[in-house]
């Protein structure tokens, strides 16, 4: 867990978030530079840019002073994001969420403008060994990945790629010419190495071959995490 001042901030929604995995890869900057918003700068692990895709279960939503409300509460979520930081916060930068909930993904996208669509999913999970797969309503961009939890579960050493990847507490974005930071609450992360079994990703965001090579995985069982309010920039 960060240290970061804004922790202190009262949270407004708060949610659980179970069978997370982490599929990492490495890209050229070059071609991740066109998707990142000028005002962010790329983050890069020892002069590499990186993409991650995270599919995971989110349930328990629930908005501050409102108890959890059935049908609204629990939906599978596709995140597709880079690393960018501003001002020398780290960050993440989310280039695309899919969501199998309509009104979630129509709510989210109009009221913060984040890239957030309705997807077709499923997903199945069988002891250590899981599946997800994904079609989004936008574009193209089809995803499905079979994989198995093979290792204990430990935590990620500071300075290594996996800390560095996942120890995030706040998203960057743009909405209407002004920047936003949107902080995230949550301990740090328990994980497991992940094999994947099984991978596919298309997408018109980032060429084939990107994805063609085994990602760098690792799971986490659960995570509750608090949402804060958007703060803009000035």
């Amino acid at each position: 867990m960060s240290d970061y001042s804004w922790f202190s901030r009262t949270w407004f929604m708060e949610q659980d978030w179970t069978d997370l995995l982490f599929m990492n890869w490495p890209v050229p900057r070059d071609i991740l530079l066109p998707l990142i918003p000028p005002s962010f700068t790329l983050d890069e692990y020892q002069g590499t840019a990186w993409i991650s895709l995270i599919p995971f279960h989110v349930s328990n939503t629930r908005i501050k002073g409102c108890p959890v409300i059935p049908g609204f509460n629990a939906f599978d979520e596709l995140n597709i994001r880079t690393y960018v930081t501003y001002e020398g916060i780290k960050g993440v930068y989310f280039l695309k969420i899919n969501a199998n909930h309509p009104l979630m993904a129509r709510f989210v996208h109009t009221m913060f403008g984040l890239p957030y669509f309705s997807a077709s999913i499923r997903s199945q999970q069988n002891g250590l060994s899981n599946r997800f797969v994904s079609r989004s309503s936008k574009g193209l961009d089809h995803f499905a990945v079979h994989y198995s939890v093979v290792s204990p579960p430990l935590q990620a050493e500071p300075g290594s790629l996996i800390y560095w990847l996942t120890e995030r507490y706040c998203l960057w974005l743009t909405h209407d010419r002004m920047i936003y930071k949107g902080p995230i609450y949550h301990q740090s992360w328990k994980l497991q190495k992940a094999r994947i079994d099984h991978h596919f990703y298309k997408s018109d965001l980032l060429p084939d071959a990107i994805f063609s090579k085994q990602p760098i995985a690792y799971y986490s069982d659960h995570q509750h995490a608090h949402s804060f309010p958007l703060t803009k920039q000035i």
